[in-house]
Order: C-alpha cells, then structure tokens, then sequence
C-alpha cells in the first residue's frame, strides 16, 4: 500500500483505510484494530491508531462521514437529534407514579402512556402458587437509568465538560515561578548537589 495522496480528502491510501475499517465492520471503533486492517503495523497499532484518531485530516473525515451515516440512518430509521433528546428526556424526567393508579396499584400495560412506557427497561411478571395455596403474582419492573439519561443530556446542551483545564492565576507567585522555569532561565539545583563535601 502506498502513502499516496488520494485526490479530495488530503489522506493517504492507509489514512481512508483506516477512516473506513473505524466506522464499519470487526474493527469499528477500535482504533488499534482499524490501524491493523489498514495496513499498518500490528506492532504499536494501539498507538498508531490513537495518532491516527487525532490527526486534523483523519478527524475531519471521519466526522463527515459520520454525518452522512448518521443522515442515511436517520432517514431510513426515523432517528435524528430530536428524536433521541425526545427519548433521553423521557427517562431523565419520568415521574414513577405514573406507573399506579390512585390507589397505588400497578397500571395494566396496556394502560401505560408512550411516555412511561419509554422509561422502562424491562418489566417481569412472576407468577406463583396453586389453587389450593391461593396464586400471587410478582411485578418487577427496572426504569431506565435515569441519572445516565441526564448525563448524556447534559453533555449534550454543554452543561458538563470532562476536559481537565489546569492553570494558575497571574498574579500568583507559583505563576511566575513557573513562567520563569518554562522559560528555561532558571535551573532547580538537588538539594543534594549543595551539600557541602
């Protein structure tokens, strides 16, 4: 495989390779895979593929070829943004006792609401005893998780961000400290090499 330009997107024959291999098949979404199927190295492929991941060309590629999945998805499925935000605020807002009624009683099935029915995971309904003994029946029922629904529309609307920024105020003197040592012009001696001998 060459390493030459192909013409429109500015990667190499192994940079649309890899593009290709991240987003479909065994390897999609595992870089170090993709980097493997791409024709690089198995050896270091890990860290290929994180390289890989970062650079500007591959990144913007990848990203417009999401948007062209997503959009030839989204129109054969029905699913687009406001769906999904839709789906997500049902279960990160769902009230509970919209499963009962009045008198605290489990609501038929067929009672419940798109809404409610959407905020649940899974529902299992055990039956038990004989006619002798008397019969009981068991209703579990698991709600989606509720604080990962919130979490996901946060990071959606910008209210969280994961990015650790670490700085100093200016006028503090740990501040200049330290602009002077990354400025090469001071040199921290070891305590050891003061000693006298």
């Amino acid at each position: 495989m060459s390493g030459k330009k192909l013409t429109g997107n500015g990667l190499t024959e192994k940079q649309a390779l890899f593009v290709a291999h991240y987003l479909s098949g065994p390897a999609a979404l595992n870089a170090a895979k993709a980097a493997e199927a791409a024709g690089y190295s198995a050896n270091g492929s890990r860290q290929t593929g994180e390289k890989l991941l970062r650079n500007p060309g591959v990144a913007a590629a990848l990203r417009e070829r999401r948007i062209e999945r997503n959009a030839r998805l989204g129109d054969e499925l029905d699913l687009h943004d406001a769906k999904v935000i839709t789906h997500l605020s049902r279960i990160a807002f769902f009230d509970i006792r919209k499963l009962f009624d009045d008198d605290g009683n489990p609501l038929p099935m067929g009672q419940l609401g798109e809404e409610t029915a959407a905020a649940l995971q899974s529902v299992e309904v055990v039956k038990f005893g004989n006619a002798d003994a008397g019969r009981g029946t068991i209703l579990k029922i698991r709600m989606a998780d509720k604080l990962r629904a919130l979490e996901l529309l946060a990071r959606h609307l910008g209210l969280l961000d994961d990015k650790l920024t670490v700085g100093v105020e200016p006028d503090n003197p740990l501040a200049e400290l330290l602009s002077f040592l990354q400025a090469g012009a001071g040199r921290i001696t070891p305590a050891a090499s003061l000693r006298p001998k």
